[in-house]
Parts: C-alpha cells; structure tokens; sequence
C-alpha cells in the first residue's frame, strides 16, 4: 500500500469559506498558508505571527500549531517547553498524520539534547504509524549519529566507538533485528534469491 507523502502540502484538504489559488480554505488555513511561505523565505517572526493568529483563530487546527513550533526559533521568549507543546497538540488533533508531528517532535527533543524523550517520540510515531515505520526509526538513528558525531573534534575513539555502537542498535531497531540477528546476517552473508519468474496477465497477452 502506498503510504502518503509527509509533507505540508499533503497534510490536510482544503476546507470551507475563503478562496486562495482557486481552492476554498477557512481563514485559518489561509493564514497558515502565508505563514508556510514565510517560513520558506527563512522570516522566522513574520511566519510565527501568522501561526500564532491562525491558532487563536482555529484552536482546532493542527496545521497551525506545527507550523508554529517549526517557526519558533526564531522568536524570543518561545521556551523549548512552548515548542514541544506545540507539537504535541498537533499530534493529539490530527491523529490521521500523528507519526509525522510526534517525528517532528521527537526531531526537536534530539536538538536540544534530550535522547530518551526524543527516542520515545519516535517510537511513538512508529506506533501511530506503522508504514512509515521504519522510516521514523531510521530517521532518528541516524540523526543521533549526526548530532552526536558533531562533537566529535572533541572525542576520543572510545566515545566515537560508542556512539557508533549505539546508532547501529538504533538502526537494528528499525529493521527489527536485535544486534545478535544482525551480526549473524553479516557474517553468513545471504545470497541474492533468484528473480521471480514474471506471470504476465491475460490483459498483457491480449495487448502483445
């Protein structure tokens, strides 16, 4: 089954009540719309004030809320905890696309150096989730990686060892193996089975 593109522009229909670019939206909508393109143009305080009128427009709007934690960096007085709200209101009032908000929560957590509750985000999203799964899974090992790894001028190989170590249980993780199964796959090192045979259909003789 073909699962749907996490992205902004396929997060929600348009609903009722104000024509933008030949589509009906809400005046909600349309508001987070302009804050989208802000947020596109990297102004920060301009896309944040359109996300934040669009929530108290529409207290109900999930779009609103993410998209006001996404452009909250770049606001003072926004605490992590206001962020972290944010996404999580999103998650609680769309469950439809619950994975791709609590990865983005699980996202921020990991930024601001807070691995267990970022790995429980993740881990949730995979459970709200289940066809992107592994790639929320995935997605945080190897952001774990990256983030770790960017201190790593200042490591020693025994550190580096470890977070290596640590991102590849993560990624056994996602691939649902323990690190035992993954060690016994790599060393026995399975052929590639022979290709199926291809079974054409009666339609595909008829068209030959």
């Amino acid at each position: 089954m073909q699962s749907t593109p996490r992205t902004f522009e396929n997060l929600y229909p348009p609903s009722a009540s104000f024509l933008l670019l030949g589509a009906r939206v809400s005046v909600a909508d349309k508001l987070v719309e302009e804050g989208e393109m802000k947020l596109a143009e990297m102004d920060l305080k301009a896309a944040y004030a359109k996300f934040k009128k669009a929530v108290e427009v529409d207290p109900n709007n999930a779009r609103a809320y993410f998209g006001r934690a996404e452009s909250a960096l770049g606001v003072d007085k926004v605490t992590p905890g206001d962020i972290l709200r944010d996404y999580r209101k999103a998650a609680e009032l769309d469950p439809n696309q619950a994975g791709f908000y609590l990865s983005s929560l699980g996202a921020f957590n990991l930024s601001i150096g807070q691995l267990v509750p970022a790995e429980n985000a993740y881990r949730e999203a995979a459970a709200k989730d289940p066809e992107n799964a592994v790639s929320y899974l995935t997605d945080f090992a190897t952001s774990f990686y990256a983030t770790r790894m960017g201190e790593s001028e200042e490591m020693d190989k025994a550190e580096m060892d470890h977070i290596r170590y640590q991102t590849l249980v993560y990624l056994c993780n996602a691939l649902g193996l323990s690190p035992a199964d993954a060690v016994d796959l790599l060393t026995k090192k399975p052929a590639m089975p022979a290709p199926r045979a291809v079974v054409a259909e009666v339609g595909d003789e008829e068209d030959a």
